[in-house]
Protein backbone atom coordinates (compact mmCIF):
# COMPACT_ATOMS: atom_id res chain seq x y z
CA UNK A 1 0.00 0.00 0.00
CA UNK A 2 1.29 3.54 -1.03
CA UNK A 3 2.50 5.28 2.49
CA UNK A 4 3.00 8.80 2.31
CA UNK A 5 4.61 11.26 4.90
CA UNK A 6 4.30 14.53 4.23
CA UNK A 7 6.90 17.24 6.01
CA UNK A 8 6.35 20.85 7.43
CA UNK A 9 9.22 22.18 8.88
CA UNK A 10 7.17 25.69 9.69
CA UNK A 11 5.17 26.61 13.16
CA UNK A 12 2.78 28.56 11.39
CA UNK A 13 -0.46 28.49 9.40
CA UNK A 14 -1.14 28.96 5.80
CA UNK A 15 -2.38 27.62 2.92
CA UNK A 16 1.01 25.47 2.51
CA UNK A 17 0.20 24.04 5.95
CA UNK A 18 -3.97 23.60 4.77
CA UNK A 19 -3.15 21.97 2.15
CA UNK A 20 -0.73 19.68 3.79
CA UNK A 21 -3.81 18.24 6.12
CA UNK A 22 -6.23 18.11 3.59
CA UNK A 23 -4.32 15.90 1.45
CA UNK A 24 -3.15 13.77 4.53
CA UNK A 25 -7.22 13.45 5.22
CA UNK A 26 -8.18 12.77 1.65
CA UNK A 27 -5.36 10.25 1.17
CA UNK A 28 -6.57 8.51 4.40
CA UNK A 29 -10.58 8.27 3.44
CA UNK A 30 -9.28 7.10 0.44
CA UNK A 31 -7.25 4.34 1.92
CA UNK A 32 -3.82 5.02 1.56
CA UNK A 33 -1.32 5.28 4.29
CA UNK A 34 -0.58 8.83 5.33
CA UNK A 35 1.56 10.69 7.87
CA UNK A 36 2.79 14.18 8.79
CA UNK A 37 6.55 14.71 10.29
CA UNK A 38 6.32 18.07 12.09
CA UNK A 39 6.88 20.28 15.27
CA UNK A 40 5.09 19.42 18.16
CA UNK A 41 3.06 22.32 18.95
CA UNK A 42 2.83 23.84 15.72
CA UNK A 43 0.13 24.51 13.74
CA UNK A 44 0.41 22.00 11.63
CA UNK A 45 0.59 19.58 14.40
CA UNK A 46 -2.15 21.09 16.44
CA UNK A 47 -4.88 20.81 13.35
CA UNK A 48 -3.78 17.15 12.28
CA UNK A 49 -4.25 16.22 16.37
CA UNK A 50 -7.67 17.37 16.03
CA UNK A 51 -8.54 15.76 12.96
CA UNK A 52 -7.36 12.58 13.93
CA UNK A 53 -4.88 12.69 11.83
CA UNK A 54 -1.35 10.23 11.87
CA UNK A 55 1.23 12.78 12.76
CA UNK A 56 4.94 12.37 14.14
CA UNK A 57 6.52 15.36 16.32
CA UNK A 58 9.63 16.43 14.33
CA UNK A 59 11.27 19.94 14.80
CA UNK A 60 13.18 20.41 11.49
CA UNK A 61 13.80 24.11 12.90
CA UNK A 62 15.49 23.12 16.10
CA UNK A 63 17.79 20.47 14.83
CA UNK A 64 21.09 20.35 13.14
CA UNK A 65 20.37 18.98 9.04
CA UNK A 66 22.46 15.90 10.28
CA UNK A 67 20.23 15.26 13.28
CA UNK A 68 16.95 15.82 11.45
CA UNK A 69 18.01 13.27 8.62
CA UNK A 70 18.70 10.59 11.38
CA UNK A 71 14.97 11.41 12.75
CA UNK A 72 13.46 11.09 9.40
CA UNK A 73 15.30 7.74 8.54
CA UNK A 74 14.29 6.08 11.44
CA UNK A 75 10.80 7.38 10.85
CA UNK A 76 10.67 6.34 7.37
CA UNK A 77 11.70 2.62 8.47
CA UNK A 78 9.36 2.17 11.03
CA UNK A 79 6.49 3.47 8.96
CA UNK A 80 7.23 1.79 6.12
CA UNK A 81 6.70 5.35 3.96
CA UNK A 82 6.80 4.86 0.34
CA UNK A 83 6.84 8.32 -0.91
CA UNK A 84 8.30 11.75 1.08
CA UNK A 85 6.45 14.86 0.10
CA UNK A 86 8.67 18.05 1.34
CA UNK A 87 7.36 21.15 1.26
CA UNK A 88 10.13 23.71 2.37
CA UNK A 89 14.01 23.90 2.54
CA UNK A 90 14.37 22.87 5.79
CA UNK A 91 12.26 19.31 5.53
CA UNK A 92 13.56 18.82 1.56
CA UNK A 93 17.15 18.58 3.27
CA UNK A 94 16.28 16.28 5.72
CA UNK A 95 14.44 14.12 3.02
CA UNK A 96 17.26 14.28 0.75
CA UNK A 97 19.21 12.18 2.98
CA UNK A 98 16.32 9.59 3.24
CA UNK A 99 16.57 8.97 -1.32
CA UNK A 100 17.76 5.09 -0.49
CA UNK A 101 14.63 4.24 1.67
CA UNK A 102 11.85 6.03 -0.14
CA UNK A 103 10.58 8.35 -3.30
CA UNK A 104 11.05 12.02 -2.63
CA UNK A 105 8.69 14.71 -4.12
CA UNK A 106 9.41 18.39 -3.63
CA UNK A 107 6.20 20.43 -3.82
CA UNK A 108 6.59 24.37 -4.16
CA UNK A 109 4.34 26.53 -2.67
CA UNK A 110 6.35 29.88 -3.73
CA UNK A 111 9.42 30.50 -6.27
CA UNK A 112 12.56 29.40 -3.79
CA UNK A 113 15.19 32.04 -3.94
CA UNK A 114 17.33 32.62 -6.99
CA UNK A 115 20.86 31.17 -6.91
CA UNK A 116 23.17 29.18 -9.54
CA UNK A 117 25.06 27.38 -7.47
CA UNK A 118 26.28 23.92 -8.69
CA UNK A 119 24.79 22.19 -5.51
CA UNK A 120 21.84 23.94 -6.23
CA UNK A 121 20.69 22.92 -9.69
CA UNK A 122 21.57 19.09 -8.79
CA UNK A 123 19.68 19.24 -5.82
CA UNK A 124 16.67 20.10 -7.58
CA UNK A 125 17.17 18.46 -10.65
CA UNK A 126 18.94 15.16 -9.87
CA UNK A 127 18.18 15.00 -5.76
CA UNK A 128 14.10 14.96 -5.98
CA UNK A 129 11.89 12.52 -8.01
CA UNK A 130 9.47 14.52 -8.83
CA UNK A 131 8.92 18.45 -8.09
CA UNK A 132 4.78 19.71 -7.84
CA UNK A 133 5.02 23.07 -8.35
CA UNK A 134 1.56 24.87 -7.10
CA UNK A 135 1.46 27.38 -9.37
CA UNK A 136 2.37 28.27 -13.44
CA UNK A 137 4.51 30.92 -12.47
CA UNK A 138 6.31 29.12 -9.99
CA UNK A 139 7.29 26.30 -12.82
CA UNK A 140 8.51 29.07 -14.89
CA UNK A 141 10.39 30.45 -12.50
CA UNK A 142 12.12 27.13 -11.62
CA UNK A 143 12.57 25.89 -15.48
CA UNK A 144 14.19 29.43 -16.48
CA UNK A 145 16.75 29.00 -13.66
CA UNK A 146 17.17 25.50 -15.08
CA UNK A 147 16.09 23.33 -11.76
CA UNK A 148 13.74 21.27 -13.64
CA UNK A 149 13.97 18.04 -15.89
CA UNK A 150 11.76 16.90 -18.28
CA UNK A 151 8.71 14.97 -17.42
CA UNK A 152 9.66 15.20 -13.39
CA UNK A 153 7.94 18.24 -12.83
CA UNK A 154 3.43 18.86 -12.56
CA UNK A 155 1.73 21.79 -11.97
CA UNK A 156 -1.37 21.12 -9.45
CA UNK A 157 -3.07 24.25 -8.64
CA UNK A 158 -5.21 24.84 -5.61
CA UNK A 159 -8.75 23.64 -4.90
CA UNK A 160 -11.71 24.11 -3.18
CA UNK A 161 -13.22 21.48 -0.85
CA UNK A 162 -17.18 20.08 -1.63
CA UNK A 163 -18.43 22.36 1.78
CA UNK A 164 -17.40 25.37 -0.38
CA UNK A 165 -19.72 24.11 -3.30
CA UNK A 166 -22.50 24.18 -0.78
CA UNK A 167 -22.52 27.83 -0.49
CA UNK A 168 -25.89 29.80 -1.30
CA UNK A 169 -24.70 31.74 -4.10
CA UNK A 170 -25.49 35.49 -4.34
CA UNK A 171 -28.63 35.59 -5.71
CA UNK A 172 -30.22 33.64 -2.64
CA UNK A 173 -28.54 35.29 0.05
CA UNK A 174 -28.50 39.41 -1.07
CA UNK A 175 -30.90 41.14 1.10
CA UNK A 176 -29.13 43.83 2.35
CA UNK A 177 -28.05 47.01 1.22
CA UNK A 178 -24.68 47.38 2.07
CA UNK A 179 -22.30 45.06 0.38
CA UNK A 180 -20.36 42.78 2.42
CA UNK A 181 -16.44 42.52 1.91
CA UNK A 182 -13.88 39.59 2.86
CA UNK A 183 -10.48 39.23 2.98
CA UNK A 184 -8.96 36.55 4.23
CA UNK A 185 -4.97 36.20 4.86
CA UNK A 186 -2.55 36.23 7.33
CA UNK A 187 -1.39 39.65 8.23
CA UNK A 188 1.29 40.11 6.70
CA UNK A 189 3.00 42.95 4.95
CA UNK A 190 2.89 40.73 1.68
CA UNK A 191 -0.83 40.04 1.38
CA UNK A 192 -1.34 43.74 2.12
CA UNK A 193 -4.52 43.80 4.58
CA UNK A 194 -2.84 47.83 4.85
CA UNK A 195 -3.85 47.97 1.09
CA UNK A 196 -7.06 47.08 1.36
CA UNK A 197 -7.84 49.31 5.00
CA UNK A 198 -6.57 52.36 2.36
CA UNK A 199 -8.97 51.64 -0.32
CA UNK A 200 -11.69 51.55 2.70
CA UNK A 201 -10.51 54.69 3.34
CA UNK A 202 -11.36 55.92 0.00
CA UNK A 203 -14.35 54.07 -0.06
CA UNK A 204 -15.58 55.70 3.41
CA UNK A 205 -15.23 59.51 1.89
CA UNK A 206 -16.86 58.29 -1.25
CA UNK A 207 -20.06 56.84 1.32
CA UNK A 208 -19.92 53.52 -1.00
CA UNK A 209 -22.40 51.48 1.38
CA UNK A 210 -19.79 48.75 2.18
CA UNK A 211 -17.72 46.91 4.68
CA UNK A 212 -14.85 44.82 5.36
CA UNK A 213 -14.12 41.27 7.22
CA UNK A 214 -10.78 41.03 7.35
CA UNK A 215 -10.17 37.24 8.37
CA UNK A 216 -6.63 35.55 9.39
CA UNK A 217 -4.12 36.10 12.36
CA UNK A 218 -0.04 37.56 12.05
CA UNK A 219 2.83 34.94 12.99
CA UNK A 220 5.23 36.44 15.19
CA UNK A 221 7.36 38.28 13.30
CA UNK A 222 4.48 40.31 12.02
CA UNK A 223 2.45 40.99 15.14
CA UNK A 224 3.79 44.80 15.69
CA UNK A 225 2.22 44.90 11.96
CA UNK A 226 -1.38 43.61 12.50
CA UNK A 227 -1.58 45.14 16.20
CA UNK A 228 -0.43 48.76 13.94
CA UNK A 229 -3.40 47.86 11.19
CA UNK A 230 -5.83 47.34 14.32
CA UNK A 231 -5.18 50.42 16.53
CA UNK A 232 -5.48 52.22 12.74
CA UNK A 233 -9.05 50.90 12.52
CA UNK A 234 -9.67 51.60 15.97
CA UNK A 235 -9.00 55.20 16.13
CA UNK A 236 -10.20 55.95 12.86
CA UNK A 237 -13.67 56.52 11.10
CA UNK A 238 -12.71 52.82 9.44
CA UNK A 239 -14.14 51.35 12.84
CA UNK A 240 -17.49 51.87 11.09
CA UNK A 241 -16.70 49.71 8.09
CA UNK A 242 -14.00 47.40 9.53
CA UNK A 243 -13.63 44.42 11.80
CA UNK A 244 -11.15 42.19 12.46
CA UNK A 245 -12.58 38.49 13.21
CA UNK A 246 -8.81 36.56 13.74
CA UNK A 247 -8.81 33.04 12.13
CA UNK A 248 -11.95 31.62 11.25
CA UNK A 249 -12.27 28.15 10.87
CA UNK A 250 -15.32 28.47 8.86
CA UNK A 251 -14.44 29.79 6.18
CA UNK A 252 -17.63 28.37 4.04
CA UNK A 253 -20.25 29.56 6.82
CA UNK A 254 -18.36 33.32 6.77
CA UNK A 255 -18.42 33.11 2.93
CA UNK A 256 -22.14 32.55 2.72
CA UNK A 257 -22.43 36.18 4.67
CA UNK A 258 -20.39 38.27 1.82
CA UNK A 259 -20.90 38.98 -1.27
CA UNK A 260 -17.18 40.00 -2.34
CA UNK A 261 -13.64 38.86 -2.42
CA UNK A 262 -10.53 40.71 -2.15
CA UNK A 263 -6.61 39.35 -2.80
CA UNK A 264 -4.82 42.43 -2.47
CA UNK A 265 -1.42 40.82 -2.54
CA UNK A 266 2.03 42.25 -3.17
CA UNK A 267 3.24 38.67 -3.71
CA UNK A 268 1.26 35.36 -4.19
CA UNK A 269 1.78 31.73 -6.01
CA UNK A 270 -1.98 30.67 -6.39
CA UNK A 271 -4.38 31.66 -3.73
CA UNK A 272 -6.01 29.36 -2.01
CA UNK A 273 -8.92 31.83 -0.85
CA UNK A 274 -9.66 32.38 -4.53
CA UNK A 275 -10.50 29.22 -5.29
CA UNK A 276 -12.79 28.89 -2.22
CA UNK A 277 -14.47 32.46 -2.98
CA UNK A 278 -15.51 30.69 -6.71
CA UNK A 279 -16.85 27.35 -5.58
CA UNK A 280 -18.80 29.66 -3.63
CA UNK A 281 -20.15 31.30 -6.31
CA UNK A 282 -18.39 34.80 -4.73
CA UNK A 283 -16.49 37.72 -7.32
CA UNK A 284 -12.64 38.08 -6.98
CA UNK A 285 -10.92 41.28 -7.23
CA UNK A 286 -7.03 40.21 -7.15
CA UNK A 287 -3.93 41.79 -7.38
CA UNK A 288 -2.09 40.84 -11.06
CA UNK A 289 0.57 38.81 -9.42
CA UNK A 290 1.71 35.83 -9.57
CA UNK A 291 -0.26 33.09 -9.95
CA UNK A 292 -3.70 34.75 -9.36
CA UNK A 293 -3.96 35.08 -13.40
CA UNK A 294 -5.12 31.18 -13.09
CA UNK A 295 -7.15 31.34 -10.93
CA UNK A 296 -9.23 34.99 -11.44
CA UNK A 297 -10.28 35.66 -14.97
CA UNK A 298 -10.82 39.53 -15.28
CA UNK A 299 -14.24 40.21 -17.01
CA UNK A 300 -15.65 37.19 -16.03
CA UNK A 301 -15.25 35.65 -12.58
CA UNK A 302 -13.97 39.09 -10.99
CA UNK A 303 -11.51 42.23 -11.39
CA UNK A 304 -7.78 42.50 -11.34
CA UNK A 305 -5.92 45.37 -10.28
CA UNK A 306 -2.02 46.16 -10.01
CA UNK A 307 -0.38 45.68 -7.12
CA UNK A 308 -0.10 48.25 -4.52
CA UNK A 309 -2.87 50.11 -6.12
CA UNK A 310 -5.28 51.39 -3.25
CA UNK A 311 -7.01 53.61 -5.13
CA UNK A 312 -7.46 50.71 -8.50
CA UNK A 313 -9.04 48.53 -5.82
CA UNK A 314 -11.50 50.66 -4.16
CA UNK A 315 -12.68 51.59 -7.53
CA UNK A 316 -13.34 48.27 -8.67
CA UNK A 317 -14.59 47.48 -5.64
CA UNK A 318 -17.35 50.43 -5.95
CA UNK A 319 -18.37 49.22 -9.56
CA UNK A 320 -19.03 45.65 -7.88
CA UNK A 321 -20.77 47.46 -4.69
CA UNK A 322 -23.29 49.06 -7.26
CA UNK A 323 -23.82 46.89 -9.87
CA UNK A 324 -25.15 43.52 -8.13
CA UNK A 325 -26.42 41.66 -12.14
CA UNK A 326 -22.42 42.27 -12.38
CA UNK A 327 -21.40 40.63 -9.27
CA UNK A 328 -23.89 38.02 -9.46
CA UNK A 329 -22.96 37.20 -13.23
CA UNK A 330 -18.98 36.69 -11.98
CA UNK A 331 -19.61 34.81 -8.99
CA UNK A 332 -22.15 32.56 -11.11
CA UNK A 333 -19.54 32.08 -13.66
CA UNK A 334 -16.41 31.57 -10.89
CA UNK A 335 -18.85 28.57 -9.78
CA UNK A 336 -19.17 26.94 -12.97
CA UNK A 337 -15.03 27.43 -13.58
CA UNK A 338 -14.57 25.38 -10.06
CA UNK A 339 -16.51 23.29 -10.78
CA UNK A 340 -14.97 21.75 -13.87
CA UNK A 341 -11.42 22.74 -12.71
CA UNK A 342 -11.01 23.12 -9.03
CA UNK A 343 -12.44 19.72 -7.23
CA UNK A 344 -10.06 18.22 -4.96
CA UNK A 345 -10.64 14.99 -5.77
CA UNK A 346 -9.45 15.57 -8.97
CA UNK A 347 -6.37 17.62 -8.27
CA UNK A 348 -5.56 14.79 -5.65
CA UNK A 349 -5.75 12.22 -8.44
CA UNK A 350 -2.94 13.96 -10.47
CA UNK A 351 -0.67 13.95 -7.10
CA UNK A 352 -1.22 10.26 -6.91
CA UNK A 353 0.01 10.10 -10.56
CA UNK A 354 3.33 11.98 -9.47
CA UNK A 355 3.43 9.59 -6.54
CA UNK A 356 3.92 6.64 -8.66
CA UNK A 357 6.05 8.30 -10.71
CA UNK A 358 8.04 9.01 -7.63
CA UNK A 359 7.96 5.52 -6.42
CA UNK A 360 8.75 3.92 -9.59
CA UNK A 361 11.70 5.93 -10.24
CA UNK A 362 13.01 4.87 -6.67
CA UNK A 363 12.02 0.97 -7.62
CA UNK A 364 13.83 1.20 -10.94
CA UNK A 365 17.03 2.82 -8.99
CA UNK A 366 19.64 0.28 -8.41
CA UNK A 367 21.99 1.72 -6.11
CA UNK A 368 19.05 2.93 -3.86
CA UNK A 369 17.61 -0.68 -4.40
CA UNK A 370 20.30 -2.52 -3.23
CA UNK A 371 20.40 0.12 -0.21
CA UNK A 372 17.53 -0.83 0.46
CA UNK A 373 18.06 -4.70 0.50
CA UNK A 374 21.40 -3.86 2.59
CA UNK A 375 19.26 -2.26 5.38
CA UNK A 376 16.20 -5.22 5.14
Amino acid sequence: MLHVLHTVSGRNWGGLEHRVVKQAEWLRQHGFGATIATPIGGATWLRAVAMELDVIGLPFDRLSSAAATFALRRLVRRNKVSVIDCHSNLDSKAALGCRDLAGIVRSVHVTPKAGNGVFRRLKWRYGFDQVVCTASSIFSNLQDDGLLLPGRSTIIGEWAEADFFDVPSLEDTEKSDVVDVAMVAMLRPDKAPDLALDAFEILRRRSVRTRLTIAGLATAEHEAYAQALRSRVAQTKLKELVQFVGHRENIPDLLSGIQIVIIPSRREAQSRIAAQAMAAGRPVIASDVGGLSELVKPGATGRFMPPNDAQALAQNIEELVRKAPLRQAFGSTGRLFAEQHLRIEDKMLLTLQVYDCALSRFESSVWRRQAIERIA
